[in-house]
């Protein structure tokens, strides 16, 4: 059988006449050649469903009339090119930055050879719009405000202020397609709003329209500090990593928490846990990373093993004046 998985045709599976295979080899049509893939954890061949597609993986369900019959549900992450990081200093004019998700290294992102700023301070989250290649950030340290950079122009203009008491909006992202299974608006932005008052005591949760910034209250959190929110672009779900506790949850479209796990506190020896987080993100194959700003070094934590390890070493991550300061960090980005 057969599938497009990441602009390359792959193909997996058969029989030679005694035996199923496991095999998978890719055609990348650019290059006009093959590359051997992955080894298939089943051998199959007639796959009773074919192929089913997604954006980021491709599932081969079943087998067929060759041999037994079996029910094996496989999948193949699709190798992707935009799985590195856009994040954005706090202060110092908020300058922009990308970390390349294999190394963990940082470089400055550059519009006409010159360093890009947001020229804002108090930055506290960053969404990045893939489709418009444009940065979404909040100044919930200062003005309270939501703006647009035009990653392409250089060019920050403020969208609007945080409304119905979105008040130091800390984290944020913008909802892809896939997050319409649990219950939230593509194309929307999602906040969480610290250290509120009254009902958003002491976190809330708001829907955020990107072109007005009008904010409409969704639920309170029972969070201490919820630093970080990124969606899954594989699944569509929402994860939040609370500082306070170092706890990680699930939230849907309602607002309902799930517990998922803590993150062990940091071992710098080891290069493990995490000391200081204020961001959260994903990178297009569904793996989920954030800055640990105490040692300036790209961190992926791992869901399954329940514990972060460094990507890169302490002190990759520096920007202006020596700061290790990033609040705002979105994956799906591609560095130059």
């Amino acid at each position: 059988m057969a599938g497009v998985c990441g602009g390359k045709i792959v193909v997996f599976g058969g029989y030679n006449g005694l035996n199923n295979l496991n095999v998978t080899e890719i055609y990348d049509p650019v290059s006009d050649s093959w590359i051997a893939g992955p080894t298939m954890p089943v051998a199959v061949s007639e796959m009773a469903q074919g192929i089913t597609y997604t954006g980021n993986r491709i599932y081969s369900i079943g087998s067929g009339i060759f041999g037994a019959s079996l029910r094996p549900v496989q999948a193949l992450i699709c190798p992707c090119d935009d799985d590195d990081f856009l994040g954005v200093y706090h202060d110092n004019g908020a300058a922009y930055t990308g970390i390349d998700g294999d190394t963990g290294a940082d470089q400055p992102i550059q519009v006409g050879g010159f360093d890009l700023f947001a020229n804002l301070n108090g930055v506290t989250a960053l969404a990045y719009d893939a489709a418009n290649h444009a940065a979404y950030v909040s100044t919930g340290d200062s003005d309270d405000a939501l703006y647009r950079t035009d990653l392409t122009t250089g060019v920050t203009t403020l969208v609007g202020f945080f409304t119905n008491g979105a008040t130091n909006i800390q984290a944020m992202d913008l909802a892809p397609d896939e997050a319409a299974a649990h219950g939230f608006t593509p194309g929307l932005l999602y906040g969480i709003s610290i250290d509120g008052v009254g009902a958003c005591n002491p976190n809330c949760f708001f829907s955020i329209d990107p072109a007005t910034a009008v904010s409409t209250p969704i639920s309170r959190l029972q969070l201490n500090q919820g630093r970080g929110i990124s969606f899954n672009p594989v699944t569509g779900e929402l994860w939040v990593f609370d500082q306070g506790g170092k706890n990680v949850y699930t939230i849907a479209g309602d607002g309902t928490l799930t517990y998922q796990f803590t993150v062990p506190s940091s071992n710098l020896q080891e290069c493990t846990g995490i000391d200081t987080a204020f961001s959260l993100a994903h990178d297009c194959q569904g793996r989920l990373f954030t800055v640990d700003i105490a040692y300036g070094v790209l961190v992926e934590i791992d869901v399954e093993a329940r514990q972060a390890y460094c990507v890169g070493s302490p002190r990759d991550i520096i920007g202006p004046g020596g700061s290790q300061d990033i609040q705002g960090l979105d994956g799906g980005f591609q560095l130059p």
